[in-house]
């Protein structure tokens, strides 16, 4: 008998698998899956505030938070105050960081390329755009939600 197919437990098991390799690239660095999403958005230099990391990745600011200062601990960021607005801090990014980031594409490629290795160019295509369109189903769910 075939079992039910279910989009949670498939999305489920593919973010633990996902998190297992990533975890494994990222332990001689000092990091983990975690933070390595939102170390990329910092060191692509548009986000400088935890309010800006919140709303690109959808988490909330106790999480946010949390990596933001394991990240300052183990030497990948610096938190100063906004010069703009005392009221704000901003994250900076360190010499570690930013040597890190020459290799950050080296360790996402090989996540991709095993990923996706039995998958032909073309299933490759269709199954983006396949996630795009479940992510968009899914924004749509939420605001039509509110």
């Amino acid at each position: 008998m075939e079992k039910e197919k279910s989009l949670g437990r498939s999305f489920g098991k593919a973010h633990r698998a996902q998190s297992k390799f990533l975890d494994e690239l990222l332990k001689p660095y000092g990091l983990w899956h975690g933070q390595l999403f939102l170390l990329k958005h910092i060191l692509s230099g548009g986000i400088k505030c935890h309010k800006e990391l919140c709303r690109n990745h959808l988490i909330d600011k106790a999480a946010v938070s949390r990596t933001v200062s394991k990240l300052i601990d183990s030497g990948y960021l610096q938190k100063q105050q906004d010069p703009e607005d005392k009221r704000k801090s901003v994250l900076l990014l360190t010499e570690k960081s930013q040597k890190f980031s020459l290799i950050l594409q080296e360790l996402l490629d090989s996540f991709q390329k095993q990923a996706l290795r039995d998958f032909t160019a073309e299933e490759q295509d269709r199954f983006f755009d396949y996630l795009e369109r479940v992510a968009e189903n899914l924004a749509k769910g939420e605001q039509s939600a509110k």
